[in-house]
């Protein structure tokens, strides 16, 4: 896709566009220090997260697309740690899906999500996490809240969409700082792959060899310079 920069793996696990066409629930259950939560999370995501969380110092992370918050989680001694302080931007609702798809429990949906971001809510209160910071809004109007240059890190998981992907890249980039990241989720997901493709060959095209390679099986990820 772009030289020596960056490098795609694919994988065979269809599991998600079932998801997205039955509206089904397949999110797996966590714990956080006694809490329970939801999302699609796995050792090779942790350790991404958590050395990216261990090499920004006295920054901003921004996570777009939260849902249980098991990513956000996930950072939060190393972010504590280092100073670090981490925006979780999410409108937890759903709205028209992009393939047209039909969801027989609108409702159900709506009330299942409304209960993520409250028991996220409660964890970052009782849990005294100061530093992180939940933005109930879509990502075309939590973007303004930050300046051009200002952020270490955004990982986008929201809608995978074609459109929608090509949106956030092209909206969040710019908010990055001169060595910051910008990477995501689901690579797999055939909106998501083409969206990063012609991202990256317009970087190129601009500065050439402007990305690195993926970090696991489905974790894309340009580094800003």
């Amino acid at each position: 896709v772009c030289g020596d920069g960056l490098f795609i793996i694919t994988y065979p696990d269809l599991s998600n566009y079932i998801y997205i066409q039955t509206m089904k629930d397949t999110s797996q259950t966590y714990t956080h220090r006694g809490y329970t939560i939801r999302g699609w999370y796995n050792d090779n995501k942790r350790q991404y997260h958590t050395k990216i969380a261990s090499n920004i110092k006295n920054g901003t992370i921004v996570e777009v697309g939260v849902y249980g918050g098991a990513s956000i989680l996930s950072i939060v001694d190393e972010s504590k740690l280092n100073n670090n302080t981490i925006y979780a931007i999410d409108p937890w609702e759903l709205v028209e899906l992009s393939n047209g798809v039909e969801i027989e429990d609108l409702y159900g949906w709506q009330t299942m999500m409304k209960g993520h971001r409250e028991t996220l809510d409660k964890i970052v209160s009782e849990l005294y996490y100061g530093h992180v910071n939940i933005i109930k809004d879509f990502s075309i109007n939590a973007v303004n809240m930050f300046e051009d240059k200002s952020i270490d890190m955004v990982y986008i998981d929201a809608d995978h969409s074609y459109e929608m992907t090509k949106q956030d890249m092209n909206i969040w980039y710019p908010k990055i700082k001169i060595g910051g990241v910008l990477s995501g989720d689901d690579y797999g997901w055939s909106g998501v792959e083409k969206a990063v493709v012609e991202f990256v060959e317009k970087l190129n095209t601009e500065t050439p060899n402007s990305c690195i390679p993926i970090i696991n099986k489905d974790t894309w990820q340009i580094k800003v310079q």
